[in-house]
C-alpha cells in the first residue's frame, strides 16, 4: 500500500510515453532501404554529387530545384548517410528525419500554459503528434520533408520570442535552414520580420530582412515552377478551387478522407485564426501565434502550386502533420484564451484525450494494413526489378533504373539483402553442349549491357548481367538463344540468358533502332576467382568486349590492355 502514490505519479508519464515508442516501433518496422518516386531524383543528384570534383557544381546539385523548392536539407543528409557510412542507407534516413517529430513535441511542451502544467494535458498533443495518419511520412524520405520543414519553422518562431543573444542566433539559424527543406519555409523570415518590427526589436529586424532579402535571391535564381499550370495563371483561372484546397488542407487532420467535413473544420480553423487576432494574441503568446500564421501562409501556397493535380490531394497523409499541429496549437490556445473553472478544467482534460484516443485508434486501424502492403509492394518490386529488370516505383522507369544500376556500381547504395530472394528457375543455366558459339563471328554484336554482384540471404549469389543489342544484321528474333561468354585464362564459360518483358525501360534501349533485351542471373559456384571477360553470341556468332567481371564484388569493369 504504501508503494501506491509512488506508481501512479508515474502512469500519465507511461501513457504520454507509450504513443512515442509505438510510432518509431513502426516506423523502424516498415521502413526499408529502397527508394521510391521521388527518392530517385535525390539518389540521382547526390551521386552527381559525389561523381564530381567541381565545388561549385557540387554546390549547385545540393541546392538545385525538385518540384517547386529547393530541398537542399534531405541531399544533405543523403551526403551525411554516405560519409558516415559509405553508403546511403534510407531507412537510417528517413528515421533520423522522424525525429524532427521529438523535436516539435519539445517546443509544444515547453509553450504550454499555466492551465497545462500536468503530464494528462499534454498528452492530447502527444497522442495527434504522433499518430499513424501520417504514415507517408513515416516511411517516405521525400515526405519526411513535411516534418523538418515544420521543425524548423516552429522552432525558428519559438527562439525568436525569447529575446535573448542565443536564441536569436538559434531563430536565425532555423529560420536559413526551413526554406532548404521545404519552400513553405520561406514564409518563416516573412513572418518573422513582421513580428521583430512589430515589437519594436528594430536592429533584429534589421538583421532579419537584410538576410531575407538575400535568402530570397538566392532561392528564386533561375527558379521556374514545375509546370505552367501551377502559378499565378492557374489560380486566376480557378479561384474557386485554390480555397477549397486551401480549407481541406487546414481541416484534413479530423476528417480522414471525408473532403466535405475538411473544409468545414478548415473554416473554422481560419475562423479561430481570426478570433485569436481580434483579442490580440500574439502579445500573450507571439510563438503559437506566428506559427499558426506559418500554417496558414504554408496552406495557401500548397494550394496555389498544388490544386490543379487534384483537390483530393489536400487530404493526402503526407499533409495531415500540418493540420494535426494547428489543432494541437488550437488546444493549447485555448486555456489561454478561455476562463476555466477547476472542475471545467477536468472535463476539457478528458474529453481531449477521449476525442485524441479515438483518433489515434482510428488512424492506426487505416495505416497499419497501408503500411504492411507498401512495406510488401516495395519488396516484391525490388526482386521483380533484380529478375526482370523493370517494376520500380517511378515515373520514368529508364531513369530509375539508371540511377539505381548506377548508384549500386558505384557503392553508394546497396540492395538490402534480407529481402531479396530469387527462385532457382530465374538463374542462368550453364551451356555444356561444346557445339554451341564455337565460331567467332566477323559481324560485330552491337550491344550495351551493365552488371553487379547481388547477394540474396535466401539463394546463391551471383552476377546480374543485364543489357541490350541493337543495330545488328540479321538482327536475332526473340525465339533465337542469346548466351552469354565468359572468358578467363583457364576457361570458357557459356551461360543462357532471359528475353527482357520490357526492353524499352532499359538504359541501353536505342530508339529508332531494332533492340534485343536479355538478361542472365549466373551463378556464384559457376565461377572461378577470374577475371572473365564478357562476350555475347548469338546464331553462332561471338564478339568479346573489353569489358570484365570478377567474384571480388566490382561491377562490370573495363581494362585499357
Amino acid at each position: 500500500m504504501k508503494e501506491r502514490p509512488h506508481i501512479l505519479p508515474a502512469l500519465p508519464l507511461l501513457l504520454s510515453a507509450l504513443p512515442i515508442v509505438i510510432y518509431f516501433f513502426f516506423t523502424w518496422q516498415y521502413v526499408v532501404n529502397i527508394p521510391s518516386w521521388d527518392d530517385y531524383d535525390f539518389l540521382e543528384s547526390v551521386l552527381k554529387t559525389l561523381e564530381t570534383d567541381n565545388t561549385g557544381q557540387q554546390f549547385s546539385l545540393i541546392f538545385e530545384k525538385h518540384v517547386e523548392s529547393r530541398m537542399a536539407f534531405i541531399r544533405v543528409l543523403f551526403l551525411l548517410s554516405f560519409a558516415a557510412l559509405g553508403e546511403i542507407d534510407i531507412k537510417l534516413i528517413l528515421f533520423i528525419s522522424n525525429i524532427a517529430l521529438l523535436g516539435l513535441l519539445f517546443i509544444f511542451f515547453k509553450s504550454r500554459s499555466a492551465f497545462g502544467n500536468k503530464l494528462l494535458f499534454f498528452l492530447p498533443v502527444i497522442l495527434i503528434l504522433f499518430q499513424l495518419q501520417n504514415w507517408h511520412n513515416m516511411i517516405w524520405i521525400a515526405a519526411t520533408h513535411h516534418y523538418l520543414v515544420l521543425y524548423f519553422s516552429g522552432a525558428a518562431f519559438f527562439w525568436l520570442t525569447k529575446n535573448s543573444p542565443k536564441s536569436f542566433f538559434l531563430a536565425t539559424l532555423h529560420a536559413v535552414i526551413a526554406p532548404f527543406t521545404l519552400g513553405g519555409g520561406l514564409g518563416v523570415p516573412i513572418l518573422g520580420v513582421i513580428y521583430l518590427f512589430s515589437t519594436k526589436r528594430i536592429k533584429g529586424g534589421v538583421i532579419w530582412a537584410a538576410g531575407g532579402l538575400l535568402l530570397f535571391i538566392f532561392y528564386f535564381y533561375n527558379y521556374e515552377t514545375a509546370s505552367q499550370e501551377h502559378g499565378l495563371t492557374g489560380f486566376l483561372e480557378n479561384p474557386g478551387q485554390n480555397f477549397l484546397y486551401f480549407f481541406s488542407f487546414l481541416g484534413s487532420i479530423l476528417a480522414f478522407k471525408h473532403f466535405s467535413v475538411s473544409i468545414f473544420l478548415g473554416l473554422i480553423c481560419l475562423s479561430y485564426f481570426i478570433y485569436l487576432s481580434l483579442n490580440k494574441y500574439y502579445l500573450k503568446n507571439p510563438f503559437i501565434y506566428l506559427f499558426i500564421a506559418w500554417i496558414l501562409f504554408s496552406a495557401l501556397t500548397a494550394s496555389f502550386f498544388r490544386s490543379e493535380i487534384g483537390l483530393d490531394q489536400s487530404l493526402s497523409y503526407r499533409y495531415k502533420i500540418y493540420s494535426a499541429s494547428f489543432l494541437i496549437m488550437i488546444y493549447l490556445s485555448i486555456t489561454d484564451v478561455f476562463s476555466f473553472s477547476d472542475k471545467l478544467k477536468q472535463s476539457v482534460i478528458i474529453s481531449a484525450i477521449a476525442l485524441t484516443s479515438i483518433l489515434y485508434i482510428g488512424s492506426a486501424m487505416d495505416a497499419l494494413p497501408k503500411m504492411k502492403f507498401q512495406k510488401g509492394l516495395l519488396n516484391f518490386r525490388t526482386n521483380h526489378w533484380v529478375i526482370h529488370n523493370h517494376g520500380l516505383f517511378f515515373y520514368n522507369p529508364p531513369e530509375a533504373n539508371r540511377t539505381l544500376v548506377s548508384s549500386i556500381q558505384s557503392g553508394i547504395y546497396k540492395l538490402p539483402q534480407h529481402i531479396l530472394s530469387v527462385p532457382d528457375e530465374f538463374y542462368s543455366q550453364r551451356i555444356l553442349n561444346n557445339e554451341t558459339c564455337q565460331e567467332n563471328g566477323k559481324s560485330e554484336i552491337v550491344a550495351g549491357f551493365n552488371g553487379f554482384i547481388v547477394k540474396p540471404t535466401r539463394g546463391s549469389h551471383f552476377f546480374r548481367l543485364e543489357g541490350v543489342v541493337s543495330n545488328f544484321k540479321n538482327m536475332p528474333s526473340r525465339s533465337d538463344a542469346m548466351v552469354i561468354v565468359l572468358k578467363s585464362e583457364s576457361e570458357r564459360l557459356l551461360f543462357s540468358t532471359r528475353p527482357q518483358e520490357k526492353m524499352e525501360v532499359s538504359i541501353h534501349f536505342q530508339k529508332n533502332s531494332f533492340n534485343r533485351g536479355f538478361i542472365g542471373l549466373i551463378p556464384f559456384e559457376e565461377l572461378d576467382s577470374g577475371p572473365y571477360q564478357i562476350g555475347l553470341c548469338t546464331m553462332n556468332q561471338v564478339v568479346l568486349y573489353n569489358q570484365f567481371i570478377d567474384k571480388t564484388g566490382s561491377p562490370v569493369f573495363e581494362t585499357n590492355n
